[in-house]
């Protein structure tokens, strides 16, 4: 009888602790995301937050609350569904776009994994393994090098649509990035393929940082792009009128 109720209460008991774990794990996650957005106050790029605080629920459980900007159009995930735009681009739950006067600008609202500058938090290696940088794999290092790596697999995603690696397995994967690097197509232009070139160097020291890469003529040619579409949109637009 005594060994019938022991064998009850063991399965209950270990959903309880495993269910304030998850809480507690929950809450510190939200916690980081929260100091992480009052460091990035005033970015014009990330989702604002307003502060945060603890409230209790009707079982007692502790939930920790942070208020955000509101983002009225919801995620970039959401416009991709819509209008098939961006097909490729990874993690688009993560930008939420947010209206302003003539249209919206998307922000990024979740920092779930990031962490200071040269500091060891003893967390480990961290992020989704498709875009780890070789240093990542082979040393165990992510530093501001890593980004860039992993936003030469992010442009290269929303070029092709496919993933930086063809593989099948998390073996073969890291075993590609510890000893290769991603395939670069022919067909796009000069500059994306020398932009591409620059963030997939396998050195990490002698990878371009964001500012120089935000100089490299493969931006300036999308920024003179737009120059030109919007000169042309507005003669064409005065063209109407005039007619």
């Amino acid at each position: 009888m005594v060994e019938t109720k022991l064998r009850e209460t063991t399965p209950r008991l270990e959903q309880q602790l495993a269910k304030e774990q998850a809480a507690r794990l929950r809450a510190e996650e939200l916690a980081h995301l929260a100091q992480m957005k009052f460091a990035l106050r005033g970015c014009p790029n990330v989702v604002q937050s307003f502060g945060s605080d603890i409230t209790t629920d009707c079982s007692g459980d502790s939930i920790y609350n942070i208020f955000l900007e509101f983002a009225s159009r919801g995620s970039l995930f959401d416009f991709i569904k819509k209008t098939g735009f961006g097909i490729g681009l990874p993690e688009p739950h993560n930008v939420l776009l947010v209206p302003i006067v003539d249209g919206y600008i998307p922000k990024v609202a979740d920092f779930g994994l990031a962490k200071r500058h040269n500091v060891r938090d003893g967390s480990g290696v961290r992020g989704t393994r498709l875009f780890f940088s070789p240093e990542a794999v082979v040393f165990g290092i992510q530093e501001a090098p890593s980004d860039i790596w992993a936003l030469g697999c992010t442009v290269l995603m929303m070029l092709t649509g496919k993933p930086p690696w063809a593989c099948t397995s998390k073996f073969e994967l890291l075993s590609q990035i510890a000893t290769e690097t991603p395939t670069i197509p022919h067909h796009i232009s000069k500059a994306t393929q020398n932009f591409l070139s620059c963030c997939f160097v396998r050195h990490s020291a002698k990878r371009l940082t964001a500012t120089e890469l935000l100089s490299h003529f493969f931006l300036l040619e999308l920024d003179e792009c737009k120059e030109v579409f919007i000169q042309e949109s507005a003669e064409v637009s005065n063209q109407k009128y005039l007619e």
